[in-house]
């Protein structure tokens, strides 16, 4: 997903299934996102996060993962979208990283 103004992207939402930071399973996509710093605290990582979770439930996806370091602002969006710690480990330059994991549910307009 990509969110645009004015004809320029502004922030992106995508998920995968390799062996990432984040990864848990070879079932479950990875979330990463990123928005550019002005355009932060305005709801868009939020629509686009919404959004990505619409077509992974499409899609037939069950939940999603992602890791994220302790002390990111971003924790706080991902808690109130539902996503929940998991576990707790060291990335690659041995920041301390949250795994958190997303149970997507059913869309109910696909019932």
């Amino acid at each position: 997903m990509v969110a645009e103004q004015d004809g320029n992207i502004i922030g992106a939402a995508w998920t995968r299934v390799i062996p990432a930071y984040g990864h848990i399973d070879n079932e479950t996509p990875e979330l990463a996102i990123s928005v550019l710093p002005e355009h932060r605290g305005q709801g868009v990582g939020t629509m686009l996060i919404e959004r990505l979770f619409e077509l992974l439930r499409r899609r037939g996806y069950t939940r999603t993962s992602l890791s994220v370091q302790k002390n990111n602002p971003a924790l706080r969006l991902y808690k109130r979208l539902g996503y929940t710690i998991t576990g707790e480990k060291m990335d690659q330059i041995n920041r301390e990283d949250y795994i958190m994991v997303k149970e997507l549910g059913v869309n109910i307009r696909d019932l």
